[in-house]
């Protein structure tokens, strides 16, 4: 409190005591204060100690006396110099109204009350428009003397001017309501309208589509009816109380739909009135709420479980409920807590604040949310966030409000220590490795760049203060637009390996991402960018990604497989080859684990030795073995094929010398094998061939030189009388049939060599089959012992078609000859018939037969199922059939039945079109 030069000291510390003390009474009308009267004395200390907007006037020239809460109404103007002033003085443009004002209550002792008065006074810093409502109350001495008034007012201003737009906007809003039934039939919502007294008088057509009602079963107070009977009365008391008390109707209730199931709708109706303030409509809609309704009532049965403080209060703000968390966290009871008794608990910095915030949203009904510090059990303090909203009855009554208090003590503290670090993150985000910038406004004009964005992307220029597109201008129109609907649509865009084309003689590459900031009303403030400059690595992935490219293409073309697994035997590569070697169709069907191998494959030493897994060729490189063209049999468990591989196996280090990996070559080998043991296996027929020529050859050459022998010693002796015309007849058909013999083995060796060369050379003309069997059987008829041996099936007449005619006797030829041979003189049957344009020969003996495991490989060069001892022939007779049997388009086949005879069957297409 200031000095003052007068015993009479204008208490308190405002501004104005501080000037009535400064100023020189003594030539003033009213004299020092020393001498002023007490009750002016007493009014003053009350004017200058009080923080409403308080003015005193005394005496006839109703001098003005005001306090600090007056200051802003005065104005700038006025204050500080029109202290103790006459009234006149100070408010000439509204002083002739007021003044008969105050002379009223001078006159009658009765104090005033003025609303929302208008009062063009002059402020430098506000408009003329100004309202006020203000009371004027008279000032009585010791004597009972009125002596002047004391004036209270408040500024009304923004108050009158809101509720002037209000009106306006109601008239317009009116005028609105006649293109509302039009626009609710597009809405979803249950739409409806009712009369001031709040009978209904529209519907839309969603509602009658739900309730499957008529509008005329409606209208009028029919529409309760389709309210559950649980919620038709407190329905009904809510609509009531809003009408009667023209406030908005809000409640949930449940409609019937059409087929009779009840869903929760939220209710929502207000009042639309015209300029004299009457409802003139009121204009509400039905919201489906069944999910949200469902999940509340389900929170509302856990509400006690809730880890949150809950409270709940009465009318008058006192505190009626605590819950148990509430004692629980601050070891307050319950009974201390309720009433105003929580405040106790609250910060002493914080618990004026606190209450205020509490008493202000109790006093309007409204939500209010605040942070307080809250003593915890152990006597310290938390940062915790209490929220509460207004209760109200079923019939719009204000009931109290009811709230949470939540721990956000970490998430204060976050703050606080984010608000702290915000110098640092400026110096860490200019000192960043990486370019960072921030773009303000819809130019997206540079704020904030650190030196590496400078040097990425200005080259070093300066773009603070500076438009993106004056900035940048090499930067092409595309990366604009992207920046600027980042910045429109609030959608982030980032970019790798994004190509610039900031530089013209050199590609550059960058990543960058983009985002919006926006402020704390949620609008866009701007957009910040990270990015960097990595061409470098760039070119150098694409350098390696090109040689990994050629080494995969490498990998998977080469013909050897190729495996690599690391130091647990975990696979980690099958190239194709690799695949393709174990039957496996793609990567995929590799196990994971080499150890699960046995699953599907048995690996045998190459003498035929099962191996167990530790001798497998992977186990011994992953012991450290290395090893190179080692060769291993393996077999399939699922389809029982084997191959031959040839492995190559080594260990991969570490720097430490620890395996790591362990890769292994495989080389199919089996066709080499194969080709070793057919060349081992030709050699050894070729050998058994000559043997069998040599023996074949022999035996009638040696008949032949035996004949002559024995001819030419008769002749020398003279004893020609005994080379009679019969025997000598008889000895040139025996010597003719060895020659015939002789013939047949050098003709089957030429057609073999010929077959192998692929000079074998074929004559097809139009030729009749049962020509060629019928001389083939004349031939061969003498040469079976009876002709009984020898039957036919040729009485068909005629089997034309295109055929190589000397070919196809050779084969009726071969058969029959191994009919002879092998049938051990029981019957032949030769048979010849035409099947759907197929010529059909069968040769069927009766001898030793085939047994069923060289039907097949008694087609094959060299082959025979009995030595040559037993019977004569080199074992290609068969084979020559079969290479001109295909030859024509056709197949040859036996059937067997072994020691009980063979049935060689032939089958010749007619038609030219498959020949060969």
């Amino acid at each position: 409190m200031g000095s003052s030069r007068y015993s009479f000291s204008f208490p308190g510390n405002q501004v104005t005591a501080q000037i009535a003390r400064d100023l020189d009474w003594s030539m003033h009308p009213l004299g020092p204060p020393d001498k002023w009267p007490l009750c002016l004395k007493l009014n003053l200390n009350t004017l200058f100690t009080t923080k409403h907007p308080v003015t005193l006037f005394w005496g006839k020239e109703k001098f003005f006396f005001y306090n600090d809460a007056f200051i802003p109404i005065l104005g700038a103007i006025k204050h500080p110099k029109v202290m103790g002033k006459p009234g006149g003085e100070v408010w000439p443009e509204v002083w002739r109204r007021f003044s008969l004002e105050l002379d009223t209550v001078l006159e009658t002792g009765e104090a005033s009350w003025v609303v929302n008065r208008h009062s063009p006074i002059k402020r430098p810093d506000k408009s003329l428009v100004a309202f006020f409502t203000y009371s004027i109350s008279p000032l009585i001495d010791e004597n009972g003397v009125i002596v002047g008034s004391l004036v209270i007012s408040v500024e009304t201003t923004e108050q009158v001017l809101s509720e002037r737009k209000i009106k306006l906007g109601q008239r317009e809003l009116l005028e609105a309501l006649n293109r509302f039934k039009e626009m609710s039939e597009s809405l979803p919502q249950l739409v409806w309208t009712s009369l001031p007294d709040g009978r209904c008088n529209y519907l839309n057509k969603q509602w009658m589509e739900y309730t499957g009602k008529s509008q005329e079963e409606m209208l009028g107070d029919s529409w309760i009816d389709t309210v559950h009977p649980d919620d038709r009365e407190r329905t009904e008391d809510k609509w009531k109380g809003a009408i009667k008390g023209f406030h908005p109707y809000d409640i949930e209730y449940r409609i019937r739909r059409h087929d009779g199931v009840y869903r929760w709708f939220k209710a929502r109706g207000s009042p639309f009135k015209n300029e004299a303030g009457k409802i003139i409509l009121w204009f509400g809609t039905c919201t489906d709420i069944e999910e949200t309704k469902q999940e509340q009532l389900n929170y509302e049965k856990n509400v006690d479980l809730s880890p949150a403080m809950l409270w709940i209060t009465d009318v008058s703000g006192y505190c009626s409920y605590l819950s148990n968390q509430w004692h629980e966290l601050t070891g307050q009871p319950i009974e201390e807590g309720l009433g105003l008794g929580w405040l106790e608990y609250i910060h002493p910095d914080d618990k004026f604040y606190a209450e205020k915030a509490f008493s202000d949203a109790n006093k309007n009904h409204e939500h209010f949310a605040f942070e307080y510090r809250l003593r915890m059990k152990d006597g310290s303090y938390r940062w915790s966030i209490d929220s509460g909203n207004p209760r109200f009855g079923p019939h719009g009554e204000f009931l109290g409000m009811a709230g949470t208090v939540f721990d956000v003590h970490e998430k204060k503290l976050a703050e606080e220590a984010l608000k702290e670090s915000r110098a640092d993150l400026y110096r860490v985000l200019m000192q960043a490795p990486s370019g960072v910038a921030f773009l303000k406004g819809p130019d997206l004009v540079y704020s904030l760049a650190n030196s590496r964005y400078q040097e990425i992307f200005a080259k070093g220029g300066s773009i603070i203060g500076k438009p993106m597109r004056q900035a940048l201008p090499q930067v092409a129109e595309t990366n604009f637009r992207i920046f600027e609907k980042v910045f429109r649509t609030g959608e982030p865009f980032s970019a790798k390996e994004f190509k610039s084309t900031m530089d013209s003689d050199k590609d550059v590459y960058l990543n960058f991402s983009i985002q919006r900031i926006t402020n704390s009303k949620g609008e866009p403030e701007g957009v910040i960018v990270i990015g960097d400059d990595v061409t470098e690595q760039v070119k150098d992935r694409m350098a390696r990604d090109a040689l990994t490219k050629q080494l995969q293409a490498i990998v998977e073309n080469m013909n050897e497989g190729l495996i690599l697994c690391d130091e647990n035997g975990r696979m980690l590569l099958w190239n194709p080859a690799a695949c393709k070697m174990h039957g496996l169709h793609k990567a995929e069907d590799v196990f994971e684990y080499y150890s699960a191998y046995p699953k599907m494959f048995q690996l045998y030493s190459i003498e035929g030795d099962l191996l167990e897994l530790d001798d497998w060729p992977i186990t011994r490189t992953l012991r450290g073995e290395t090893f190179i063209g080692q060769e291993y049999i393996i077999e399939s468990l699922e389809t029982s094929d084997r191959w031959i591989g040839s492995y190559s196996g080594s260990p991969i280090f570490d720097s430490e010398g620890r395996i790591v990996f362990a890769v292994m070559t495989i080389r199919d080998v089996t066709s080499r094998i194969d080709s070793e043991k057919n060349l081992k296996d030709a050699i050894n027929s070729r050998d058994e061939f000559l043997s069998i020529i040599s023996h074949e050859l022999k035996t009638p050459l040696t008949s032949l030189k035996l004949q002559n022998q024995s001819a030419i010693r008769k002749i020398k002796k003279g004893s020609v009388g005994d080379l009679s015309t019969d025997r000598l007849s008889v000895l040139f058909d025996k010597n003719e049939n060895q020659i015939n013999r002789v013939i047949r083995l050098v003709d089957d060796m030429l057609d073999l060599t010929r077959i192998q060369s692929g000079k074998f050379s074929y004559n097809f003309i139009k030729c009749d089959l049962h020509e060629v069997a019928i001389d083939v059987y004349e031939r061969f008829k003498d040469q079976f012992e009876s002709a009984s041996t020898l039957l036919s099936n040729l009485s068909i007449e005629s089997v034309v078609g295109f055929f190589d005619r000397d070919r196809i006797e050779q084969v009726m030829v071969n058969l029959l000859t191994n009919a002879l041979k092998y049938g051990k003189g029981n019957a032949v049957t030769i048979r010849l018939e035409v099947l759907s344009n197929v010529a059909r020969l069968e040769i069927q003996d009766h001898g030793i037969g085939v047994k069923p495991e060289n039907v097949e490989v008694i087609f094959k060069k060299y082959e025979r199922i009995v030595s040559a001892d037993e019977v004569s022939g080199l074992g290609i007779g068969l084979f020559i059939c079969r290479e001109i049997v295909e030859a024509h388009g056709g197949k040859i086949w036996v059937e067997s039945i072994f020691g009980e005879g063979s049935k060689f069957i032939a089958e010749l297409p007619l038609d030219a079109n498959n020949l060969k």
